[in-house]
């Protein structure tokens, strides 16, 4: 895992998932009582590279779609079922989603889908 910075947001909760400053290029909002992706992450669609979201109850892979210089997702030991919605990522390099309810056919079938990405399951 990489050195926390400056430009780093730590949320422990949604309200200040939301305060994250302007520039931020990583969000850690592991343990933070979130049930999805909050919508208004779209805020940081110029500058977010890494975003940590394990250990909440997030069920979906959503909301990701402006996120355009994302490099990696960590959403562990969540509520996952399917590796979706990453396509439209194309700086995405690492996945990491142990811990969630992904079958290994799941996993292998976004595995191939999604092949730039090094995914965990």
């Amino acid at each position: 895992m990489r050195k926390p910075s400056e430009r780093d947001c730590m949320a422990s909760d949604e309200v200040e998932f939301c305060s994250c400053a302007p520039g931020t290029t990583s969000i850690h909002a592991a343990m933070a009582g979130l049930d999805h992706v909050p919508p208004y992450i779209s805020k940081y669609s110029v500058s977010l590279k890494h975003l940590y979201l394990g250990n909440n109850n997030i069920s979906k892979i959503e909301n990701l779609d402006s996120i355009r210089d994302l490099e990696t997702l960590e959403l562990w030991g969540n509520e996952i079922s399917a590796i979706e919605n990453i396509g439209s990522l194309p700086s995405l390099q690492v996945l990491r989603a142990g811990g969630n309810p992904i079958s290994s056919r799941e996993c292998a079938s976004g595995r191939k889908r999604y092949s730039r990405v090094a995914i965990t399951c």
